[in-house]
């Protein structure tokens, strides 16, 4: 079970991660990938300097017959991420050797936020076509074999705003853990994209399949109150 929970750290933390390196390039794109894809790459938008937001994690492992759940406030500034448990339930093995130290490693990864932004410097880009609900598929290929990139598509409306991410992590996180899917899910709030939900199924040698989810309710952003959904 240890390289189980080992894994689970390590895949938590760069799910998280990969939902949120997002940012827009300098330069034009260097290949024709359509006007699409050209219009996402160049937006403007710029990620919350600051915010404080409630996540509900949870982590389960059939095979072992471990889950676990925990609520955190987390809050962010000057380029770091604090936060503090409010809730939490199920396997405190779980809870206490996967979820807490996930959000920890989550803190250090966010350095590399630049390193692993979508743009054309880390990814090409390829439209697919309709995807429905006014939405267009984008193929997403990494460059090159980095475990913090992904192999997979966005979903993006008319607008080129960006809704969903998903796909593969493009290297295995490491020997236990062979593969990770995950999506994830954006909405606007204020003009400002934030994350609003990101689920992964996770491969482990031995262990079996493992899942994982993490839900976002912001409070403030940018020092702004938010309005919270009926």
């Amino acid at each position: 079970m240890s390289h189980w929970l080992a894994s689970m750290v390590l895949v938590v933390a760069l799910i998280v991660v990969v939902a949120v390196t997002l940012g827009a390039q300098d330069a034009p794109p260097r290949t024709p990938a359509g006007p699409l894809v050209a219009r996402f790459l160049q937006s403007k938008e710029r990620p919350p300097t600051s915010y404080r937001a409630r996540r509900r994690l949870q982590a389960e492992n059939l095979r072992f017959k471990k889950s676990a759940w925990i609520e955190v406030i987390t809050e962010f500034a000057g380029g770091r991420m604090n936060y503090t448990v409010t809730g939490r339930g199920g396997s405190e093995l779980v809870q206490n050797r996967v979820l807490l130290p996930a959000l920890d490693a989550e803190r250090e990864l966010l350095r590399e936020r630049r390193e692993l932004a979508l743009t054309e410097a880390n990814y090409q880009f390829t439209e697919e076509g309709p995807a429905g609900e006014g939405l267009t598929r984008i193929r997403l290929i990494p460059l090159r074999k980095d475990r913090r990139l992904l192999d997979g598509f966005l979903l993006v409306t008319a607008d080129a705003d960006l809704v969903e991410i998903t796909g593969k992590l493009a290297k295995a996180p490491s020997f236990w853990t062979t593969s990770v899917t995950l999506t994830r899910q954006y909405r606007k709030i204020g003009g400002i994209r934030v994350p609003a939900s990101v689920t992964s199924i996770a491969e482990v040698r031995i262990a079996g399949r493992s899942t994982f989810s993490m839900t976002y309710e912001f409070e403030v952003i940018d020092g702004v109150q938010v309005a919270r959904p009926r």
